[in-house]
């Protein structure tokens, strides 16, 4: 027995219409009104070609039918154009979306396409899965052109992007032949931090890196492991910190480094111990992230040190929790980077390089320098 609502509901006029059929065509609409096809397609596109009536009559027997007209991505395919950009992303789209510098910089990317009816995929990379369905999306996506951000020097996903032949821009890393870049140049702001705290009395400094290669490896870093950096970002953060100390008469080898991994807090808050629990203890932890940074501040006051009075700790990246945590760092326009990525993007065959600059931000965490460090650290 059929229920009295369900009686109700199918005794509506809106609800006795004969089903409709599934995937309904163009060529359908053409047969039921007794017109070619082509008629049918000049009334969604070239509606200035029929007459008002009979527009009105196609269009009346699509919505009977359930036809929305023309499939857009088919249209713009037949055009060489599908109307999307991709933004590839160094590392899973969770972590991607949680990373405030990355956040800023896609942001950027959104804002420049405001006014452009352009559609944006994220695309993650799959790196550590060399093939498969994921790592394969950068050669089947559906775009017109490419963003590639923070890439390692050999990844996969590098490749097969450039294998495309489609415009791409990379932000920060790799340089890639024929592509266009924008990146920032750190030199003026890591220079202007050195000055300001050699200027405080600090002559011991311990540097914590983001990853130099795409593995899960951890812990002080070697000549042997720097070499072998695919990060030409970390890199040019770490030279122009060496070229700074070279300046003021340092020996780059006499600043440790520790490498963080994928885990950046937990990551930093050992190598922060570890640092501290060096021969020469440093009076700066330099942190080439501002999240780096912030994880360090926290594990200083775990064991009861102050910053800045015990120890100073300086940022890379000026993120909003920055500025909560009061964090003496280098900021880079991250927004403006994903907009000028755009930019270049828009200019067809372009491969112009972009560099913006970088600037110190004085703010809580560097002081003048104290040696209160307990020796049983």
């Amino acid at each position: 027995m059929i229920p009295q609502f369900w009686k109700l509901v199918l005794q509506d006029k809106n609800m006795t219409q004969k089903p409709r059929r599934l995937h309904v065509t163009l060529k359908d609409v053409a047969a039921h009104i007794g017109v070619s096809h082509t008629t049918v397609s000049n009334a969604f596109s070239r509606p200035e070609k029929l007459s008002s009536d009979l527009r009105q009559k196609i269009f009346k027997t699509a919505r009977e039918l359930g036809y929305s007209g023309p499939d857009p991505a088919a249209q713009q395919l037949r055009k060489g154009q599908i109307g999307a950009v991709g933004l590839v992303l160094s590392h899973d789209l969770h972590y991607a979306v949680s990373d405030p510098a990355g956040l800023a910089v896609l942001r950027g990317v959104t804002k420049a396409y405001q006014s452009h009816p352009t559609n944006l995929l994220l695309i993650a990379s799959h790196d550590k899965e060399a093939e498969g369905p994921c790592a394969a999306i950068p050669s089947h996506a559906a775009v017109d052109s490419m963003i590639l951000y923070s890439l390692a020097t050999n990844s996969h996903t590098v490749e097969r992007a450039s294998r495309r032949g489609i415009p791409l821009v990379t932000i920060d890393q790799p340089r890639i032949s024929g592509a266009g870049f924008v990146g920032v140049d750190p030199t003026s702001g890591i220079n202007a931090a050195v000055q300001h705290m050699l200027q405080l009395g600090h002559r011991r400094f311990g540097i914590l890196s983001l990853k130099l290669v795409p593995d899960r490896k951890t812990g002080f870093v070697s000549k042997e492991r720097l070499a072998a950096s695919q990060y030409e970002m970390i890199l040019t953060r770490l030279d122009a910190y060496r070229q700074a100390f070279l300046h003021a008469g340092f020996e780059p080898e006499e600043c440790p480094i520790w490498e963080c991994g994928e885990a950046i807090e937990e990551s930093a808050l050992k190598g922060t111990m570890k640092l501290l629990q060096a021969p020469s203890k440093p009076t700066v932890i330099i942190a080439l992230s501002d999240r780096l940074a912030i994880a360090a501040i926290k594990a200083v006051q775990a064991i009861g040190l102050s910053v800045p009075n015990d120890i100073s700790i300086v940022g890379f990246d000026d993120i909003p929790e920055a500025e909560v945590h009061k964090l003496t760092t280098i900021r880079q326009p991250h927004e403006e980077k994903g907009q000028q990525a755009v930019k270049i993007l828009q200019k067809k065959n372009s491969c112009q390089e972009v560099i913006l600059q970088s600037t110190y931000i004085k703010r809580n965490t560097v002081g003048i320098s104290s040696d209160k460090f307990s020796r049983n650290l």
